[in-house]
């Protein structure tokens, strides 16, 4: 990666594409810092109205900028495998209830012979303490397992992925879990060596059967929770696979049946200038079209990728737009039969021909979205458009932009759509 300067862009007031990064002073909040950009905020929109007086700079910290949008998926997450833990610990409870009312006798010879209840309880916490470390420490195996494999996958779109492991963070909260379970959901046990009473137990010890409806109250309030607890889970599953069945069936706007992509560099020695670049990419589409196999070919940037160039524009017979005021639309560059290969439906004019290319007034097909935001009650196909600005001056020439064209708004061009619309 190389790091160069930017004057121009510095001294360009209707730069808006850059980011920047502050290292604020001990004791300074994210709060104050931003009440002190909104100052200057305001400031800007003073003196430059035309460029500033819509513009407003939020504030963000590093660590949120980075993770913000996996925080939530995480604790959705976290969330369910809470539920699943209380369902687990809920069987645990009612077996150790069981246990308890099976070992009852057991427990009140044990006093008879001169046991104390601290000892009673001791003997039953340290049971459901052990099982319950025993499960943590099974599951800190998976835990290293499942991590292992997650990254060995790589997802591209999991922030931070080089930072998920296993430390000692991790192993002191497992433990406080676990022990912490082991108590709390070991108690039942332990409630009935406290209240055990060794007289009137051992005049039940004779009878064959002993009624308990503590004990079985106790139970059925477990089995009602865990199926609460479970009917949510289920609930939230189904809600996830609806969804994702829902995602899968849309369409994007594009078939990507059979449809192959390569991306490819060019090196800045040989092909530094606009113009190779340019005939490097016409030569590449020939090859492209005349390979056995190959129904047609087209070269642009990936779909999806989110490789826009913004472009600011005026529309001629609209009132003046001061210079660094004009709106802006994101634009892909495209060569070859873009639209046919990809198979984006237009809802009016024409696909690019050979025709329009460099030396010959320059042509757009624009989505919906934009027609709808700058044209909304006229044919936008024919109207005169032109490019301004220093940066659209750097990346292709002046002159009149010819829209031809509408596609849906299902295409891959507006799939994303946010402030600005996708031309």
């Amino acid at each position: 990666m190389v790091w160069v300067g930017s004057p121009g862009a510095a001294a360009d007031r209707g730069v808006h594409f850059m980011h920047t990064y502050w290292r604020l002073k001990a004791g300074v909040t994210l709060a104050q810092a931003q009440t002190d950009m909104a100052a200057i905020d305001r400031r800007l929109a003073e003196q430059y109205p035309a460029e500033e007086k819509e513009r407003k700079r939020q504030l963000v910290s590093l660590h949120k900028w980075l993770v913000g949008d996996v925080r939530s998926a995480l604790l959705v997450l976290f969330g369910a495998v809470g539920l699943v833990l209380l369902i687990a610990c809920a069987n645990f409870a009612s077996l150790l209830m069981v246990r308890a009312f099976a070992g009852r006798q057991e427990l009140v010879i044990r006093a008879a012979l001169g046991a104390g209840r601290g000892r009673l309880i001791r003997k039953a916490l340290t049971e459901s303490v052990l099982l319950s470390v025993l499960g943590g420490a099974a599951g800190l195996l998976f835990a290293q397992w499942g991590t292992s494999m997650l990254l060995a996958v790589k997802p591209e779109k999991l922030a931070r992925l080089s930072g998920i492991h296993m430390d000692t963070r991790v192993l002191l909260f497992v433990i406080v879990v676990s022990v912490l379970t082991g108590i709390v959901f070991g108690m039942a046990p332990v409630w009935i060596a406290a209240r055990a009473d060794v007289a009137e137990a051992l005049k039940e010890s004779g009878r064959s059967t002993t009624a308990s409806t503590t004990g079985d109250s106790i139970r059925a309030i477990l089995v009602t929770s865990e199926l609460a607890v479970a009917l949510v889970l289920l609930v939230g599953a189904g809600l996830l696979i609806k969804g994702f069945s829902r995602l899968r069936s849309m369409s994007p706007g594009f078939n990507s049946a059979n449809v192959m992509t390569m991306c490819l560099q060019l090196p800045t020695t040989r092909y530094g200038e606009i113009p190779k670049q340019t005939q490097f990419r016409r030569e590449l589409l020939t090859r492209l079209n005349f390979l056995p196999g190959v129904q047609a070919a087209m070269v642009t940037d990936i779909p999806l990728g989110g490789n826009y160039v913004d472009h600011r524009f005026v529309i001629d017979g609209r009132p003046p737009v001061a210079v660094g005021g004009e709106p802006e639309v994101q634009t892909l560059s495209v060569m070859g039969n873009y639209f046919h290969v990809m198979q984006i439906p237009l809802r009016a004019g024409r696909e690019f021909t050979p025709l329009d290319r460099e030396g010959q007034p320059l042509v757009a097909i624009v989505n919906e979205e934009m027609v709808r935001e700058f044209f909304p009650h006229e044919d936008p196909i024919g109207v005169p458009t032109r490019a301004r600005g220093d940066r659209t001056a750097a990346l292709r020439p002046q002159g009149y932009l010819d829209l031809t064209a509408m596609p849906c708004d299902r295409s891959l061009c507006s799939a994303s759509t946010s402030r600005t619309s996708r031309s």
